[in-house]
């Protein structure tokens, strides 16, 4: 799919504090509506192509000025401002506001308002007062930024600060916790309805896609069992973090890691495909990194991942592409924004496409485009209709398309467009 933005922002590295505590922002609208980046690798429709930017606020115009009293703005409930000893792992809560369309919420660690640390899902509709921040650091301070959107400019942002409390324990069994882990995927993944990507009405997954502006009775993408999954883990006590991949800096992938405390390394859980990256015999996991050596040193037996849910390998060996070959690019954990992500692209995805030469034209399949102009792009018709199809990165790459029987491409092909199928490694 698409590659989105679920992706944490990099922290600078001197602290900022660039609009005072007390100000009152003067919103011009509610500033689109969207997850913060790192939905990446997939698009909601009722999302603007921002790419989900966190609090990016496109339309927003800022004033001194404080709102009217009788337009009253949202304020956490927790933590409170100047709060410390915070749980890394309770949820934000703040006061419903009527009148509110929507509500934003910012974490970082360099100042209000600056998007430099992944919050969760940054958007709410005007009944969600309740948000998971995921991988909170112990002993640190975090600056929050609440905004309440109104209709018109009556909406505004409620700046707070506030300090964790020390590391929590430790858990003792290994064997437990692993477990746990494992049941926490599988439930996750057990949130739809049979094989398939759609919600049951009821289900913590149905309910966070609702809270947050998406249709639940819709097919759902990786990013939201991946938002899923961050919660349940951070609801459990254990610390998590997004991550995305990529076969060829488009089509992509968002997924999980948490925290293995006893071998003191990230290793990755998968909702969408309900695996995890875990040898029961050596009590060893793998992160997104060692996946992606692994790959690219061709040692493809070593990665073996352990399904948890009762479909086994199926939700892997039926997606459009194989989910392996996505390890081909890790996301550097903070890269900084959607273009930076889109032109990451250390290593090559020839090793894992196939070239597909123009005589395959009208074959169904999924197809990548690859053009030697940036400003080149083609249509091509089937079925369904016509599809524009432009590179959307540095390296002349478009998002790939699945394309019916018969498919066409309309007028001349630009000069030196490539056309690739891709290849199938282990699923």
């Amino acid at each position: 799919m698409l590659r989105s933005i679920l992706t944490v922002r990099s922290v600078n590295a001197q602290a900022l504090d660039p609009i005072p505590k007390d100000t009152q922002l003067l919103l011009a609208g509610p500033g689109g509506r969207g997850l913060r980046r790192g939905w990446s690798r997939w698009l909601v429709s009722v999302l603007p192509v921002v790419l989900l930017v966190a609090c990016s606020h496109t339309n927003a115009v800022l004033s001194t000025s404080a709102p009217p009293p009788e337009q009253p703005l949202a304020h956490l409930t927790y933590p409170l401002d100047g709060a410390t000893g915070i749980s890394q792992f309770l949820p934000f809560t703040w006061d419903q506001v009527q009148g509110a369309e929507q509500y934003g919420l910012t974490v970082s660690l360099t100042g209000y308002g600056v998007t430099d640390f992944f919050v969760g899902i940054q958007y709410m509709i005007p009944t969600d007062t309740t948000e998971y921040v995921w991988a909170l650091q112990p002993n640190t301070t975090y600056y929050v930024q609440l905004c309440t959107a109104k209709p018109g400019s009556t909406g505004g942002c409620v700046n707070s600060s506030f300090t964790t409390g020390n590391a929590p324990q430790q858990p003792t069994d290994a064997n437990a916790f692993f477990k746990s882990v494992q049941s926490l995927t599988a439930q996750v993944r057990a949130m739809t309805q049979g094989f398939s990507d759609l919600p049951i009405p009821g289900s913590y997954l149905y309910q966070m896609v609702a809270n947050h502006g998406g249709d639940p009775t819709q097919n759902v993408s990786c990013g939201w069992f991946a938002a899923a999954l961050l919660d349940q883990f951070t609801m459990n006590g254990i610390p998590a973090r997004q991550r995305n991949i990529s076969v060829d800096g488009i089509d992509g992938h968002v997924l999980t890691e948490y925290w293995d405390p006893f071998n003191e390394k990230w290793e990755l859980a998968d909702p969408t495909f309900g695996a995890v990256y875990f040898d029961p015999d050596t009590q060893l996991g793998l992160g997104a990194e060692d996946v992606n050596a692994l790959l690219l040193a061709g040692n493809y037996s070593a990665i073996n991942p352990l399904f948890v849910s009762p479909y086994g390998s199926q939700w892997m060996s039926h997606y459009y592409l194989d989910p392996i070959t996505m390890y081909n690019e890790v996301d550097p954990f903070g890269l900084l924004n959607a273009t930076d992500e889109l032109n990451y692209l250390p290593n090559s995805p020839l090793s894992f496409l196939n070239s597909a030469p123009l005589t395959d034209v009208g074959v169904a399949n999924q197809y990548a485009f690859r053009f030697a102009n940036p400003t080149d792009s083609i249509t091509v018709q089937d079925s369904s209709g016509n599809h524009a199809i432009s590179p959307v990165d540095s390296q002349g790459w478009a998002p790939s398309v699945y394309l019916n029987t018969g498919w066409s491409i309309v007028g001349a092909v630009p000069y030196g467009m490539q056309m690739y199928t891709f290849k199938r490694i282990l699923f």
